[in-house]
This record gives C-alpha cells, structure tokens and sequence, in this order.
C-alpha cells in the first residue's frame, strides 16, 4: 500500500499533527554570522549578531524549560571548530570559537534544538 499526501493536519482540518512517543526537533537554524543571515530554521523568528562569534537566536514558539537537548556544528567554516550555547524558553545564545586558540570567531553554523514546547 502507498500513501501519498500534500499535508497532515490535526482532526480540526489547521493544526498541526501532534507527535506521541516520538522525539523530534523543535527548532533548528542554519545561521551564517559573517554576513550575517539566518539561512534557513524551524520555529525561529530571528538572530541577532552579539559581536565576533556571538549570536543569539529567538524562538516563534516557547519551551517549557530549559531542560532541553542541542547539537552545534561548524558548517563550512574554515574559521570556526566549536560552537556551544546556553539555551533559554524564548532564545538562546551561541558562541563560535576556534578550538586551536579559544578565539571566538564569526562562522557558519547549524543548531538543532530537541525539547518540549510550552
């Protein structure tokens, strides 16, 4: 059998489709500090450039905590080996370093975001 679809959507024909027992992401950004742009994300309503290799990112949707689970990489950043952050209900703030030197660094990076929504 083969199921072909446009969209899911929750029973009232608008909402999204709730997942159960399932982990997903809940935002993800494709951040790009040199120029700086937000490339491309997932419940992120914008990022803000805090200075060489500080960046923040801001949520279109909430946490319920701060509880939750991020992985960062350096994309395509010759510049750039870590990124690491501190994660907040409504944003979160991110730090690019280059690992031979510490030296924070402007970069390319992409960030997914697991954990519940409010």
């Amino acid at each position: 059998m083969t199921l072909k679809v446009d969209s899911v959507v929750g029973e009232d024909g608008t909402s999204p489709v709730t997942l159960t027992g399932q982990a997903a992401a809940r935002a993800w950004a494709n951040y790009d500090q040199t120029t700086p742009v937000l490339i491309d994300s997932l419940n992120v309503s914008s990022a803000d450039d805090d200075g060489a290799g500080d960046f923040g990112i801001n949520y279109t949707s909430a946490f319920s905590s701060t509880e939750q689970t991020a992985s960062t990489a350096a994309v395509n950043s010759p510049n750039v080996d870590v990124c690491f952050g501190t994660l907040g209900t409504s944003s979160s703030e991110w730090e690019n370093e280059r690992s031979t030197d510490a030296t924070a660094r402007d970069g390319k990076s992409g960030i997914t975001i697991i954990g519940d929504l409010a």
